[in-house]
């Protein structure tokens, strides 16, 4: 370490370590991300979409009292907001999970040493 006027000493050994855990914690959000199902529902359940992670519509169940042929616009309407109320769940989801990890990211750079403007 170099120490002395100016310098402040730094462990780069437990930094290292600490990246290297923030890094590990990175790739399984993005793992339980990727591997995330999230449901949206309207019309009392009448019509339920799941997501993927990804934002990949998966799966759409529309019960069948639904299927009126002389009113297809209600399904429809009921369809996208069953997939959207799925994307703002997936949304909520992402944010929680990538909170923890952005607050040990912060920890992180609050530990280092700021530098001066002589450096």
């Amino acid at each position: 370490m170099n120490e002395g006027p100016g310098r402040v000493g730094i462990d780069f050994t437990a930094l290292n370590q600490r990246m290297q855990r923030i890094s590990g914690d990175l790739l399984r959000a993005r793992e339980d991300l990727q591997a995330l199902r999230c449901t949206g529902a309207s019309g009392d359940g009448l019509v339920v979409a799941e997501i993927s992670g990804e934002a990949k519509l998966l799966a759409l169940r529309i019960d069948s009292s639904l299927m009126d042929p002389d009113d297809p616009e209600r399904c429809a309407a009921l369809v996208v907001e069953a997939v959207d109320e799925a994307h703002r769940a997936l949304d909520e989801e992402r944010r929680q999970r990538l909170d923890d990890v952005a607050r040990q990211t912060h920890a992180l750079r609050a530990g280092l040493p700021r530098p001066t403007e002589a450096d």
